[in-house]
């Protein structure tokens, strides 16, 4: 497949090898030819695993709710258009705020994301219930201020790009994705793709470490500066809400709960034993009925409705 600087043709290329490789396995020249995709633009194997993600999930969903209980045929190359918009259920909307001296505010509501391009050419996207203020002189910087981003930043011949995330720091150097988080007391940035130098506002640049594409840097609120190394499946998780969807591996109802309860008005509590059961799946970040549905069909546990709460005990 032939090199292309246009996202809307690499996610189509992306789809493509995502059916095909989820269709039956790859012959030894399909292999080189897919390796050789992923290697020529750092673009490729971002775009690759949001279409594996959503081929795996399509497998799970039908039209209405989560496909782990009923299973559909869904033409999975219609899902990938618009970089998977098919899935997602979330509304695209926001508030954006310009300061008149070179700064701008963006927010978004429960279920909301958005997405904008800064004047150097840098891509945003927020997550639901997610806020961020960029300034675009020397300088080039961006603080996250509460929720999700994603982040494609463009390399200036005028300096690193520098990033805020709580007490979380970042200078990135050159192009780069970058996943922004600041939730639940902790600070995250994983590197998708390129390179960047992490370090704690508490210890300062001079404690930096270098990260490169597959690493995530964390900072609890009060804690140490920890990097790691994520596999591949972690990684695709990483960008699924970009899609719409929240897939889950082995996190626990707990944890799911309050993850469904980011992007919800209807609220999900879970008490009790039920708290530590470690679910499996796919869903729409914005249809928790459904995952409640499936959790009282899977598991031995009472589930209490009202008009905008569950409780699971």
């Amino acid at each position: 497949m032939a090199q292309s600087h246009s996202l809307g043709v690499i996610d189509a290329e992306a789809a493509e090898w995502a059916v095909k490789v989820d269709a039956a396995p790859l012959s030894s020249t399909e292999e080189l030819r897919l390796e050789a995709w992923l290697a020529a633009d750092r673009r490729h194997q971002g775009a690759y695993a949001r279409a594996r993600a959503i081929s795996r999930a399509a497998e799970r969903l039908s039209p209405e709710t989560s496909a782990i209980r009923r299973p559909v045929q869904v033409d999975r190359r219609a899902l990938f258009v618009g970089g998977g918009a098919a899935l997602a259920a979330s509304v695209v909307g926001g508030l954006m705020v310009w300061n008149g001296r070179g700064s701008m505010t963006m927010a978004t509501g429960l279920g909301e994301t958005r997405r904008i391009t800064l004047s150097d050419g840098t891509t945003a996207e927020l997550d639901s219930a997610s806020a961020v203020r960029a300034t675009m002189r020397d300088p080039r910087q961006v603080e996250l201020r509460g929720g999700e981003a994603w982040m494609s930043v463009v390399a200036n011949t005028s300096g690193p790009f520098l990033l805020t995330i709580g007490g979380l720091r970042a200078s990135v150097p050159a192009a780069a994705e970058i996943v922004l988080r600041l939730r639940d007391d902790q600070a995250r940035l994983t590197l998708l793709q390129g390179a960047a130098h992490v370090w704690s506002s508490d210890a300062g640049e001079t404690s930096s470490r270098l990260l490169d594409a597959g690493m995530e840097a964390s900072l609890p609120h009060s804690g140490a500066l920890r990097a790691v190394r994520l596999p591949a499946a972690v990684l695709t998780r990483r960008v699924g809400w970009r899609e719409g969807l929240l897939i889950l591996d082995g996190e626990t109802l707990a944890e799911a709960a309050r993850e469904f309860n980011h992007y919800n008005t209807h609220q999900i509590e879970v008490s009790g034993a039920p708290a530590a059961i470690r679910v499996v799946g796919a869903f729409r970040n914005t249809d928790p009925q459904a995952f409640v549905e499936t959790v009282g069909n899977l598991f031995d546990v009472r589930i209490h409705q009202s008009t905008n709460l569950t409780r699971i005990d």
